[in-house]
């Protein structure tokens, strides 16, 4: 009963526990809570861990130990997602108030209870995904460790394949409590844990054991307290502190905050090709005012953007749609579809959009700053492989899967795409699959930013320019060839190959275009010829472009790298 009550059974004084004792009671419900209290019970398989094991919570005679728990707890916590223990969070809430987040995975629950059931002097070790180092659910459990734990040891497998056919971003973690009873002062630099990170690839490895012993080194303990935790070196340390003090907070920078791009609630609607694009302004003029250049996640390029003339029609909210005849007839084609979810509806399925204050012929998303879209900003993906901020002067709307910084600071946008910012990055955001990192949230709002002097910033931005122009003729250049492929050799797909045509030799990129064409007609001598001689040709002006992005890129990171080394 005492456990039931966490799960929506009331407990009112002491009139349950008569009835379960078999006395008088005057709840007339009474026997129906007990009933729901077994239910639950056999539902969710309570554990009680004193009854179950009383030798390691009580002296033979019964009487409680003085310092009760296990000598050790090993385990492996199941790794289940914040949305699916939904039905127990208001238990978790009451039970761990010192580690609970609403979007907290399942296993940082069970460092809290572990660390209940060890007595002190004891060992816990557990194996989970090690994403509660630096998110934002993980700062309640990270402070919580911090105050009642020591932290001896630490092995990061991050992608490596720890668990076949899934990337958890598995952590081994080896803490202990100690045996003082008092509020801890330990992570202090008296104490360090040893912390080894594997590589990706871990089949070159004989000997995991032996790879730790020499692969490890010691991390102050103080190091590992509500903020997010560093496993680097102190030398990797020393670097991340000194770009963090050079810095100000990114928003603090450019006085303003990174905005999320559009959602539409269903794009088969509102995102159309260029032909369409074309067919509805030559039907009614008034139609372009509507009609945006639309940008997508895969379209951020370093420096410069890889648009691919798609177009968006932006019915904001509170447009009146008549005054657009032929773009209210294209979304009449959708209506049952772009229909929000009434707040009363019953069914089991709605055919459209999600409920919402907004019309059926409305964008999805509010997007009150959508006018920031058709200023001069920089663009880049919420995931990232690499370091890839792009400029924008065209007024793109962007998709969801970008955010934009509203700022033409060219100085801003040559820190964000240097080495040393990527390196920085890749410690300092969270990690997702493959080893990307996702730059979004408080963390890069709060992205230090070194203020440049005029000296740098008169240096730095005329190369950002030209390095712009270079990517935009190397981008123009590439598109020439596709659609010259397109129309005089019927490559309609080019794939992954031909769009990067420059980095194959001349018979591979025959090869590819043989491969992409039509297999009638065959190829004539004449036409192997052009394309080989075009191939030569574009090829090479690619490579002088390259050679040219190659020696101001070096130029470009020392610069901005000169400013963190004068602090």
């Amino acid at each position: 009963m005492w456990t039931a009550q966490h799960f929506g059974v009331p407990i009112e004084s002491m009139i349950v526990w008569h009835q379960l004792r078999g006395e008088p009671s005057d709840l007339p419900d009474a026997a129906a809570r007990i009933e729901k209290a077994k239910q639950i019970a056999q539902t969710q398989n309570f554990l009680h861990w004193e009854l179950v094991f009383p030798e390691v919570f009580f002296e033979p005679d019964g009487t409680p130990k003085a310092a009760p728990g296990f000598d050790a707890i090993i385990g492996n916590p199941p790794y289940v997602r914040q949305e699916y223990i939904q039905p127990i969070k208001n238990f978790l809430a009451a039970k761990y108030p010192d580690v609970y987040s609403g979007t907290a995975d399942l296993y940082v629950y069970f460092y809290g209870r572990g660390l209940e059931l060890l007595r002190r002097g004891g060992l816990l070790s557990y194996i989970t995904a090690n994403k509660w180092f630096r998110a934002g659910y993980g700062e309640g459990l990270r402070g919580h460790l911090a105050e009642r734990a020591i932290v001896h040891e630490i092995v990061d497998f991050g992608h490596a394949p720890i668990f076949k056919g899934a990337d958890t971003f598995p952590a081994v973690m080896v803490i202990g409590k100690p045996e003082v009873t008092t509020s801890l002062t330990i992570n202090d630099d008296e104490h360090a844990a040893r912390i080894t990170i594997f590589p990706r690839n871990l089949l070159h490895i004989a000997d995991l054991k032996e790879y730790a012993d020499t692969h490890s080194h010691r991390v102050p303990t103080a190091r590992f307290g509500k903020a997010s935790w560093s496993l680097e070196t102190s030398d990797d340390k020393t670097l991340m502190d000194r770009i963090r003090n050079a810095g100000m907070p990114l928003t603090e920078f450019i006085h303003t905050r990174p905005y999320r791009g559009v959602v539409t609630g269903f794009n088969d609607a509102f995102l159309i090709d260029t032909a369409t694009k074309d067919r509805l302004i030559q039907e009614d003029a008034k139609s372009g005012e509507i009609i945006k250049p639309y940008f997508k996640g895969e379209n951020v390029r370093r420096w410069l953007s890889d648009w691919n003339d798609e177009w968006m029609i932006f019915a904001r909210r509170g447009i009146h749609i008549d005054e657009y005849p032929a773009v209210k007839t294209h979304l009449e084609r959708f209506h049952t579809q772009l229909e929000p979810k009434p707040s009363k509806w019953a069914g089991s399925e709605w055919p459209g959009r999600k409920g919402g204050v907004y019309k059926w012929y409305e964008i999805q998303d509010a997007s009150d700053y959508w006018s920031l879209f058709e200023k001069s900003k920089i663009i880049y993906q919420e995931i990232q492989t690499h370091s890839a901020y792009c400029y924008d002067t065209d007024g793109y709307f962007a998709n969801n899967k970008c955010f934009i910084l509203p700022t033409a600071d060219l100085y801003l946008l040559s820190v964000l795409n240097s080495p040393v910012m990527w390196w920085y990055d890749h410690r300092y955001f969270g990690h997702m699959i493959n080893d990307a990192i996702t730059p979004t949230g408080d963390k890069m709002v709060s992205l230090p930013i070194a203020p440049p002097t005029d000296a740098i910033r008169a240096e730095v931005e005329p190369t950002a320019r030209r390095l712009i122009e270079l990517t935009k003729t190397r981008r123009d250049r590439i598109r020439d060839v596709l659609n010259w492929l397109r129309v005089e050799f019927a490559v309609t797909t080019p794939g992954q190959k031909l769009e990067a045509f420059a980095r194959l030799d001349e018979s591979a990129f025959v090869d590819e275009v043989k491969k992409r064409r039509p297999k009638t007609p065959q190829l004539t001598p004449a036409g192997l010829r052009t394309l080989t001689s075009t191939f030569r040709d574009y090829a090479a002006q690619i490579a002088m472009l390259d050679t040219e992005v190659d020696g101001l890129e070096p130029v470009m990171h020392f610069q901005v790298s000169a400013q963190d080394r004068s602090k």
